[in-house]
C-alpha cells in the first residue's frame, strides 16, 4: 500500500495518487458505514484499516478466473477466489469465513452448477434450501447462515457484473427459518462450564495450558484472542492492566477491542514475563521445554517449535483433558460464558457486555448470560413487584 497516514485537526487523513488519478490527494479516514473521519483520538490501527480499504477498491483487480458464460459453478468458482483475498486478518491470515463459503455453496453446485446463473429462480433457492434440510444434518441455524452467504455471493457477483440486478434481487429473497417453525433441530443453547469442572479439567493438564485456561476464565475473552497474546500487546503500566488483541471478530466494523485484566490474572501472567518464547505468556513450546510431571499428558497437536496456539490445537487439548479428568466435555468459549454469567450475577448485563466486548445493549450478551438472567431480575425489579404485586 502506498501513501501516507496522518492525522490533522483532529482527524485521521490518507494521502495518496491512486491508480488513474494526476496527483496525490488527501482523504478522511473513515470506518465502515459511517460518513465522519476517525478523530485522532482512535488507534492508528483503524485508520491503517481504513487506507487498506481505500487503496484496495481503487487496485482491485478482476478474478483471475475466467468467466466464459456465466455459470453457476464459474460464479461460485470466482466468488470463493474472491475470498481468499478479502476475508482475512490484518496482519494477512484468511478467516474462517472462507472455509464456510466453500460448505455454504457445495449445495448450490451440486443441483444447479451447469446451469447458466440467468436460469435461475427464486424457486431453485428455495430448492437450495430444501435440499440442505432433507436429512436433518444441519440445525436451523446453520441453513440460515449458509443461505446467507449465498445471498451474499449473488451481491457480490452484481457488483463483478457476472449476472443482472434483476436476477440478483429475484435470487435473494429466500426468507431465513423462524425459530420452532421447521423440523430442524434448534441450537443447544452454550451453557457455562461448572467452576469445579474447570478444575478438575486443569489438574490434568500442564501447568502453562492450566495457567492459559485459568487467565481465559478470569477475563472473559475469546479462545483466538487468549491465543494470539503476547507482552507487547499488554499495558503493564496501569492497573488494571490493558489487553489490545492484534486482531479481534469485530475489528472489521471498526470497533475498538480491549481485554482488563485483574489482579489474579496478573499473578498468574506475572510468572511468564521472561522475555522469551517470542514474547508469547501461553505457548507449545514452553510445554515442551518444560515436560509436565509423568502423570499428566502434554496432548500437543501441533508441529515442535510452533510459536502459538491457534483455536484448534487450544480446543483439542482442552477436550484430552475433559477425558483425562473424566469430566464432561467442554470447549474453551465456554469459558466465556461462564465468565459473563458470573459477572451479570454480581453487577448486571451493561457491565457484563463492556467486558466482553459487546455493543451496549446487545443481545449476544443476553445469550453469553442467559442462566443470570432470573437472579438479576430479582436483584433488579423484585421490589417493585413485593411493593405493588
Amino acid at each position: 500500500m502506498k501513501g501516507t497516514i496522518y492525522n490533522n485537526n483532529g482527524k485521521w487523513y490518507y494521502a495518496v495518487r491512486l491508480p488513474g488519478e494526476r496527483k496525490r490527494k488527501a482523504r478522511p479516514l473513515k470506518a465502515p458505514g459511517h460518513d465522519v473521519a476517525l478523530s485522532a483520538d482512535r488507534p492508528r490501527e483503524l485508520a491503517v484499516q481504513a487506507a487498506w480499504r481505500i487503496w484496495e477498491d481503487a487496485t482491485r483487480k478482476v478474478p483471475t478466473t475466467t468467466i466464459r458464460s456465466n455459470t453457476v459453478e464459474e460464479i461460485c468458482a470466482a466468488y470463493l477466489e474472491h475470498t481468499l483475498t478479502y476475508y482475512r486478518r490484518p496482519d494477512g491470515e484468511q478467516t474462517s469465513e472462507v472455509s464456510l463459503a466453500r460448505l455454504s455453496l457445495r449445495t448450490l453446485r451440486d443441483m444447479y452448477g451447469e446451469q447458466p446463473a440467468t436460469a435461475l429462480t427464486h424457486g431453485d433457492m428455495l430448492r437450495v434450501r430444501e435440499a440442505m434440510c432433507a436429512d436433518g444434518a444441519l440445525s436451523r441455524t446453520t441453513v440460515n447462515a449458509y443461505m446467507a452467504r449465498i445471498r451474499r455471493m449473488w451481491t457480490w457477483a452484481l457488483d463483478a457484473a457476472l449476472i443482472p440486478a434483476v436476477l440478483k434481487a429475484e435470487l435473494t429473497q429466500v426468507q431465513p427459518l423462524k425459530p420452532n417453525r421447521t423440523t430442524l433441530r434448534e441450537p443447544v443453547p452454550v451453557m457455562p462450564v461448572p467452576d469445579a469442572d474447570i478444575e478438575r479439567t486443569v489438574a490434568a493438564m500442564p501447568e502453562n495450558v492450566a495457567d492459559m485456561v485459568r487467565v481465559h476464565r478470569l477475563t472473559g475473552m475469546r479462545p483466538e484472542e487468549v491465543c494470539a497474546m503476547r507482552w507487547n500487546h499488554i499495558d503493564t503500566s496501569a492497573t488494571p492492566w490493558v489487553y489490545r488483541p492484534p486482531f479481534h471478530k469485530t475489528q472489521w466494523r471498526g470497533m475498538v477491542r480491549v481485554v482488563l485484566i485483574g489482579a489474579k490474572a496478573r499473578a498468574i501472567l506475572s510468572k511468564y514475563r521472561d522475555g522469551k518464547f517470542d514474547g508469547y505468556p501461553f505457548a507449545p513450546a514452553r510445554v515442551i521445554a518444560n515436560p509436565p510431571p509423568s502423570g499428566i499428558r502434554a496432548h500437543l497437536p501441533i508441529k515442535r517449535g510452533t510459536a502459538s496456539w491457534n483455536t484448534a490445537t487450544y480446543t483439542f487439548a482442552v477436550r484430552r483433558a475433559c477425558v483425562n479428568a473424566k469430566v464432561s466435555e467442554w470447549t474453551p468459549n465456554r469459558l466465556r460464558h461462564s465468565f459473563a454469567t458470573e459477572v451479570r450475577r454480581k453487577y448486571g448485563i451493561r457491565t457484563a457486555g463492556a467486558l466482553l466486548g459487546h455493543s451496549d445493549g446487545s443481545r449476544i450478551t443476553d445469550g453469553y448470560s442467559r442462566e443470570a438472567y432470573v437472579e438479576e431480575l430479582v436483584r433488579t425489579v423484585g421490589g417493585v413487584i413485593e411493593e405493588i404485586g
